[in-house]
Protein backbone atom coordinates (compact mmCIF):
# COMPACT_ATOMS: atom_id res chain seq x y z
CA UNK A 1 0.00 0.00 0.00
CA UNK A 2 2.65 2.39 1.16
CA UNK A 3 4.78 1.68 -2.28
CA UNK A 4 1.14 2.58 -4.09
CA UNK A 5 0.86 5.79 -2.53
CA UNK A 6 4.32 6.28 -3.38
CA UNK A 7 4.27 5.86 -6.95
CA UNK A 8 0.97 8.05 -7.12
CA UNK A 9 2.61 10.46 -5.37
CA UNK A 10 5.87 10.71 -7.85
CA UNK A 11 3.31 10.37 -10.96
CA UNK A 12 1.83 13.56 -9.58
CA UNK A 13 4.54 15.49 -9.22
CA UNK A 14 5.66 14.59 -12.35
CA UNK A 15 3.05 15.77 -14.26
CA UNK A 16 2.70 19.31 -12.31
CA UNK A 17 6.37 20.04 -13.31
CA UNK A 18 5.76 19.07 -17.02
CA UNK A 19 2.96 20.95 -17.29
CA UNK A 20 4.48 23.86 -15.29
CA UNK A 21 7.17 23.89 -18.11
CA UNK A 22 4.83 23.57 -20.57
CA UNK A 23 3.02 26.77 -19.31
CA UNK A 24 6.49 28.89 -18.96
CA UNK A 25 7.33 28.10 -22.72
CA UNK A 26 3.63 29.10 -23.76
CA UNK A 27 3.66 32.13 -21.39
CA UNK A 28 7.00 32.94 -22.87
CA UNK A 29 8.56 33.34 -19.80
CA UNK A 30 12.76 32.54 -19.71
CA UNK A 31 13.63 29.02 -19.49
CA UNK A 32 16.99 27.54 -18.76
CA UNK A 33 18.56 24.46 -21.22
CA UNK A 34 21.57 23.63 -19.63
CA UNK A 35 24.28 26.34 -20.92
CA UNK A 36 21.51 28.51 -22.82
CA UNK A 37 18.94 30.40 -21.21
CA UNK A 38 15.83 31.06 -23.43
CA UNK A 39 14.51 34.55 -24.13
CA UNK A 40 12.11 33.84 -26.91
CA UNK A 41 10.83 29.98 -27.17
CA UNK A 42 8.54 29.16 -30.02
CA UNK A 43 8.69 26.82 -32.74
CA UNK A 44 9.75 28.98 -35.26
CA UNK A 45 11.34 31.79 -33.31
CA UNK A 46 13.97 31.28 -30.57
CA UNK A 47 16.49 32.97 -29.24
CA UNK A 48 18.75 32.50 -26.18
CA UNK A 49 22.00 34.16 -24.07
CA UNK A 50 24.46 31.93 -22.11
CA UNK A 51 23.75 30.88 -18.82
CA UNK A 52 25.54 32.95 -15.99
CA UNK A 53 28.13 29.90 -15.34
CA UNK A 54 29.30 29.70 -18.88
CA UNK A 55 33.03 31.39 -18.73
CA UNK A 56 34.53 29.67 -22.02
CA UNK A 57 33.16 32.06 -24.64
CA UNK A 58 35.22 30.15 -27.13
CA UNK A 59 33.35 26.53 -25.46
CA UNK A 60 30.61 27.55 -25.77
CA UNK A 61 30.35 28.94 -29.47
CA UNK A 62 31.81 25.35 -30.45
CA UNK A 63 28.62 24.07 -28.61
CA UNK A 64 26.34 25.92 -30.68
CA UNK A 65 27.55 24.52 -34.16
CA UNK A 66 24.82 21.52 -34.33
CA UNK A 67 22.57 24.15 -33.54
CA UNK A 68 23.35 26.42 -35.96
CA UNK A 69 23.44 23.63 -39.11
CA UNK A 70 20.05 22.55 -37.95
CA UNK A 71 18.62 26.02 -38.54
CA UNK A 72 20.24 26.36 -41.59
CA UNK A 73 17.62 23.46 -42.88
CA UNK A 74 16.07 24.55 -46.46
CA UNK A 75 12.04 24.99 -46.22
CA UNK A 76 10.31 22.33 -47.70
CA UNK A 77 8.08 22.57 -50.99
CA UNK A 78 10.44 24.92 -52.66
CA UNK A 79 11.86 24.66 -56.42
CA UNK A 80 15.29 26.55 -55.43
CA UNK A 81 17.27 27.65 -52.53
CA UNK A 82 20.14 30.42 -51.91
CA UNK A 83 22.72 30.88 -49.11
CA UNK A 84 23.38 34.06 -47.71
CA UNK A 85 26.12 35.71 -45.17
CA UNK A 86 26.96 38.40 -43.50
CA UNK A 87 29.05 39.30 -40.98
CA UNK A 88 30.96 42.66 -39.62
CA UNK A 89 33.67 43.22 -36.60
CA UNK A 90 36.08 45.65 -34.93
CA UNK A 91 37.63 45.75 -31.55
CA UNK A 92 37.55 46.45 -28.10
CA UNK A 93 40.08 46.82 -25.45
CA UNK A 94 42.45 44.50 -28.64
CA UNK A 95 39.09 41.77 -28.13
CA UNK A 96 36.51 41.00 -30.75
CA UNK A 97 33.00 42.39 -31.33
CA UNK A 98 31.01 40.50 -33.67
CA UNK A 99 27.69 40.75 -35.86
CA UNK A 100 26.90 38.05 -37.89
CA UNK A 101 24.12 36.00 -39.83
CA UNK A 102 23.77 33.06 -41.94
CA UNK A 103 20.50 31.81 -43.76
CA UNK A 104 18.75 29.79 -46.18
CA UNK A 105 16.10 31.54 -48.29
CA UNK A 106 13.84 28.62 -50.30
CA UNK A 107 11.70 30.22 -53.10
CA UNK A 108 9.98 29.58 -55.77
CA UNK A 109 8.42 32.24 -58.80
CA UNK A 110 6.02 33.77 -56.63
CA UNK A 111 6.89 33.15 -52.59
CA UNK A 112 9.72 32.16 -50.40
CA UNK A 113 10.54 31.64 -46.69
CA UNK A 114 13.81 32.37 -45.35
CA UNK A 115 15.39 30.41 -42.13
CA UNK A 116 18.58 30.57 -40.27
CA UNK A 117 20.49 31.79 -37.78
CA UNK A 118 21.99 35.72 -36.37
CA UNK A 119 24.45 36.31 -33.39
CA UNK A 120 26.30 39.97 -32.12
CA UNK A 121 28.98 38.77 -29.58
CA UNK A 122 31.76 40.47 -27.63
CA UNK A 123 34.45 38.18 -27.53
CA UNK A 124 36.91 39.89 -24.60
CA UNK A 125 37.35 39.04 -21.09
CA UNK A 126 37.75 42.60 -19.76
CA UNK A 127 34.81 43.07 -19.02
CA UNK A 128 33.39 39.73 -19.45
CA UNK A 129 30.16 41.57 -20.16
CA UNK A 130 28.65 44.50 -21.97
CA UNK A 131 26.73 47.10 -19.85
CA UNK A 132 24.03 46.18 -22.95
CA UNK A 133 23.91 44.57 -26.20
CA UNK A 134 21.15 44.91 -28.91
CA UNK A 135 20.74 42.39 -31.58
CA UNK A 136 18.22 43.94 -34.48
CA UNK A 137 17.62 41.73 -37.44
CA UNK A 138 16.23 42.99 -41.06
CA UNK A 139 14.27 41.34 -43.82
CA UNK A 140 13.50 43.46 -46.42
CA UNK A 141 11.71 42.45 -49.71
CA UNK A 142 11.31 44.54 -53.01
CA UNK A 143 9.04 44.00 -55.86
CA UNK A 144 5.50 43.57 -56.62
CA UNK A 145 2.86 42.82 -54.80
CA UNK A 146 4.49 42.04 -51.62
CA UNK A 147 2.62 40.71 -48.80
CA UNK A 148 5.37 39.40 -45.33
CA UNK A 149 4.80 36.96 -42.65
CA UNK A 150 6.84 36.30 -39.85
CA UNK A 151 6.23 33.64 -36.53
CA UNK A 152 4.90 36.52 -34.45
CA UNK A 153 5.67 37.32 -31.27
CA UNK A 154 6.77 41.17 -29.30
CA UNK A 155 9.95 40.82 -30.78
CA UNK A 156 8.69 41.54 -34.32
CA UNK A 157 7.57 44.41 -35.98
CA UNK A 158 6.82 44.91 -39.68
CA UNK A 159 7.02 48.24 -41.92
CA UNK A 160 6.03 48.11 -45.47
CA UNK A 161 7.52 45.33 -46.69
CA UNK A 162 10.20 45.05 -44.14
CA UNK A 163 10.56 42.93 -40.90
CA UNK A 164 12.62 43.88 -38.19
CA UNK A 165 13.09 41.23 -34.78
CA UNK A 166 14.70 43.05 -32.12
CA UNK A 167 15.93 42.50 -27.98
CA UNK A 168 18.51 44.40 -26.35
CA UNK A 169 19.41 43.33 -22.89
CA UNK A 170 21.96 44.57 -20.08
CA UNK A 171 24.92 42.71 -18.34
CA UNK A 172 25.97 40.19 -20.97
CA UNK A 173 28.01 39.42 -23.95
CA UNK A 174 26.15 37.29 -26.37
CA UNK A 175 22.05 37.42 -28.10
CA UNK A 176 21.32 34.45 -30.60
CA UNK A 177 18.18 33.88 -32.98
CA UNK A 178 17.33 31.40 -34.52
CA UNK A 179 14.68 31.94 -37.02
CA UNK A 180 12.16 29.97 -39.76
CA UNK A 181 9.04 30.85 -41.55
CA UNK A 182 9.46 34.58 -42.29
CA UNK A 183 7.66 34.40 -45.37
CA UNK A 184 6.99 36.54 -48.76
CA UNK A 185 4.34 36.27 -52.00
CA UNK A 186 4.81 38.84 -54.56
CA UNK A 187 6.92 38.97 -58.25
CA UNK A 188 9.87 39.65 -59.25
CA UNK A 189 11.60 39.27 -55.43
CA UNK A 190 14.94 40.60 -54.34
CA UNK A 191 15.61 40.18 -50.78
CA UNK A 192 18.45 41.80 -48.56
CA UNK A 193 19.12 40.75 -44.92
CA UNK A 194 21.13 42.56 -41.77
CA UNK A 195 22.18 41.81 -38.33
CA UNK A 196 23.04 45.09 -36.67
CA UNK A 197 24.97 44.50 -32.85
CA UNK A 198 24.96 47.67 -30.87
CA UNK A 199 27.36 47.30 -28.18
CA UNK A 200 27.82 49.90 -25.03
CA UNK A 201 30.96 49.89 -22.34
CA UNK A 202 30.68 52.57 -19.74
CA UNK A 203 30.99 55.90 -22.10
CA UNK A 204 32.33 54.05 -25.19
CA UNK A 205 29.41 52.46 -28.17
CA UNK A 206 29.93 50.76 -31.10
CA UNK A 207 27.25 49.71 -33.93
CA UNK A 208 28.35 46.74 -36.13
CA UNK A 209 25.87 46.02 -39.48
CA UNK A 210 26.56 42.62 -41.47
CA UNK A 211 24.39 42.35 -45.08
CA UNK A 212 23.57 40.02 -47.72
CA UNK A 213 21.47 40.49 -50.69
CA UNK A 214 19.86 38.00 -53.51
CA UNK A 215 17.59 38.43 -56.57
CA UNK A 216 15.47 35.34 -56.18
Amino acid sequence: MKKLISFAFSLVLLVTIFDATVFAQDQGIKTENTDRIYIVNSEHDKAFIPAAHVTNKEKFLESLRQNNNAALRPMCCFDFQKELSGRDETRHNGKLLLAHFDSVISFDQTSAEVSGFSRVAWFGDDPINADKITLTDKFSFRGLSISITTPGGVNWSTSGSTATWQESLNNNWLIEHDYSKIGVSGFELHFEQSTTGDFKFGSRFYTLTARDSTFL
